[in-house]
């Protein structure tokens, strides 16, 4: 009796290994799921689908807020001027014209004030010499009309001192008998002297008009008796 003869046992099917390079995945079409296009192969948006995605809105729905810019990322455009802004002051021209119409009042002020004083001091002056002649002219006649001869020449001016000894004063002052006075306001006669004007009056004689001129002596500083005519 003849024995059937074995048969030889098939290789098990091999699963194939997924991460085999030589690996060929069967074709897909290209609307069925998983298949990959040429469009995701160089990661360009598939025809009819939008290139920008859709907003996230949020969970509530609503879009979210646009960031808020970093102030020291914000970039800072010098020398724009921003709208309705007042314009700058330039304080330095403002100081400066405080300065000149302060300097101005100061010197009109100044000068304002140096020209009275001068024109307080000439008349101050003024004044001055006409008292001093008026008072040289009284202590002249008064020793006259005292008899005090010596003491009249002894007021008189230098260069009259020098002309006229006091033998020839007293011979022509001593025969008027002079007793009394009156003397006038000095008058100013525009070189540096004033007349003065003496009603003179003698007990033997009528009374005489006599005119005194007296100028500043350039020794002494003072107004003198420098000379006398009879009107």
């Amino acid at each position: 009796m003849t024995q059937p003869s074995p048969v030889p046992d098939r290789p098990a099917p091999q699963s194939p290994d997924p991460t085999s390079p030589n690996r060929s995945a069967p074709p897909s079409s290209p609307g069925s799921p998983g298949a990959v296009t040429p469009h995701d192969a160089v990661g360009l948006p598939a025809p009819g689908a939008s290139a920008t995605p859709p907003p996230d809105l949020g969970a509530a729905g609503n879009p979210p807020s646009p960031p808020v810019p970093d102030p020291a990322s914000t970039p800072r455009h010098l020398g724009t001027p921003v709208p309705f802004a007042a314009p700058p002051r330039d304080r330095d021209n403002t100081r400066l014209a405080v300065t000149i119409v302060v300097s101005v009042v100061a010197v009109v002020l100044l000068c304002g004030g140096g020209f009275f004083g001068l024109g307080a001091a000439l008349v101050a002056t003024g004044n001055e010499l006409y008292k001093q002649s008026r008072d040289a002219a009284a202590v002249f006649m008064t020793d006259v009309a005292d008899g005090a001869l010596p003491a009249a020449y002894d007021s008189l001016c230098e260069p009259v001192k020098r002309e006229v000894t006091l033998d020839e004063f007293e011979r022509e002052w001593d025969p008027l008998e002079i007793n009394a006075f009156q003397l006038d306001n000095p008058r100013d006669t525009g070189d540096g002297s004033f007349l003065v004007s003496v009603r003179a009056t003698s007990a033997t004689s009528a009374p005489m008009d006599i005119s005194l001129t007296v100028s500043m002596s350039g020794s002494t500083m003072k107004m003198e008796v420098c000379g006398w005519e009879a009107e």
